[in-house]
C-alpha cells in the first residue's frame, strides 16, 4: 500500500511538474514576444523622433525662406511704387507739354 502511494505521489508530483514546466515554457514564449514587439516599439518611437526632428528642420527653413520672399516682396512692391509714381509724373509732364504745344 506504501508503495501504491509512493507512486501515486510521484506520479502526482511528475504531472505537477509538467503543468508547471508547460506554464513556464509559455510564460518564456509570452516574454519573448513582449520583447519583440517592446523592441517594434522603441523603433517606431525612435523613428517618429527622426521624423519630427526633420519635420522641424524643414519647417524652419520654410519660416526662413519665406520671411527672406516677403521681404523681397516688399523691396520690389516699394520699388513698384517708386516707378508707378515717376510714371504718373511722366505722363503728366507728357500731357503738360503736349498742352504747351496747342
Amino acid at each position: 500500500q506504501e508503495m501504491r502511494d509512493a507512486q501515486s505521489l510521484n506520479g502526482d508530483a511528475k504531472k505537477a511538474y509538467e503543468e508547471k514546466h508547460d506554464e513556464l515554457q509559455d510564460l518564456a514564449q509570452k516574454y519573448e514576444s513582449l520583447q519583440i514587439e517592446n523592441e517594434k516599439l522603441i523603433d517606431e518611437v525612435q523613428a517618429k523622433e527622426i521624423l519630427e526632428e526633420a519635420l522641424a528642420e524643414f519647417e524652419q527653413t520654410l519660416t526662413v525662406t519665406c520671411e527672406s520672399h516677403e521681404k523681397a516682396l516688399r523691396e520690389k512692391q516699394e520699388e513698384c511704387k517708386g516707378l508707378n509714381e515717376q510714371l504718373d509724373r511722366v505722363t503728366m509732364e507728357l500731357a503738360d507739354f503736349k498742352d504747351s504745344c496747342r
